[in-house]
């Protein structure tokens, strides 16, 4: 028999286990409204309601506030996540997050996609045409006119996106607006691009690297009225 809070909401899935440790599994089945309370999701689509504890596998969640848990794998459509952890799980990974609102967690692999980000923190994954507020990003893809506003980037590739404040660790920015921040050293691909993203910024030292045809600069950088598509023709 379902768990009380199961009968509550009066959703009815169409297959489900109650462990021996009472631990409640929904196999199959479509959750519209009421209260999830703890369990394990492996499959189903999730229309709305709230989602306070539990481990999720597959389906697709289409709307309503996740407060904590585990997502492993699937397709966030839509809704509101207030903390947990994304994609940790070894085989499955993370899935996808799309149309919705990351308020903070552990974020570990998948695609983050025309989403708002608040907070947490960013182990891997693809950040696609999407907000960053505030956290720390470790590596992955930040790319396709998505925008960072604050927070601490420790490394991975920065493409066709705006970065307005923050600190820079390290890294490889391919292209994209640089407006103000802490630049700490990495790497810069294609120096014809600087005119782009870099006026009025100066390059303090500067190493010259080629790789496959690559060009990359490393060093720091302050803030100067030089523009630097002239500086690098005239050094």
């Amino acid at each position: 028999m379902y768990p009380d809070w199961v009968l509550k909401s009066g959703n009815i899935p169409k297959d489900f286990e109650v462990l021996n440790n009472g631990i409640f599994v929904w196999k199959e089945g479509v959750w519209n409204k009421g209260v999830w309370e703890y369990g394990l999701w492996l499959k189903g689509e999730w229309v709305n309601g709230y989602w306070k504890n539990g481990i999720w596998y597959f389906g697709d969640w289409n709307g309503g506030i996740w407060e904590n848990g585990y997502f492993n794998f699937g397709h966030w459509k839509n809704g509101l996540w207030k903390n947990g952890f994304w994609g940790v799980h070894e085989v499955y990974g993370g899935g996808t997050f799309e149309n919705g609102t990351w308020l903070d967690g552990l974020w570990s692999s998948g695609k983050f996609y025309n989403s708002v980000w608040k907070d947490g923190i960013w182990l891997d994954g693809i950040f696609k045409k999407s907000l960053w507020e505030n956290g720390k990003w470790y590596r992955g893809s930040f790319c396709e006119n998505s925008q960072w506003n604050n927070g601490i980037w420790y490394r991975g590739t920065f493409e066709d996106s705006v970065f307005k404040n923050g600190t820079w660790k390290n890294g490889i920015w391919i292209s994209g607006i640089w407006e103000n921040g802490n630049w700490e050293i990495g790497y810069i691909l294609d120096d014809n691009k600087i005119g782009n993203y870099r006026e009025n910024w100066e390059w303090k030292t500067i190493t010259y690297y080629s790789n496959d045809k690559r060009k990359y600069f490393e060093g720091k950088f302050v803030k100067s009225p030089l523009n630097p598509k002239e500086y690098f023709k005239n050094n």
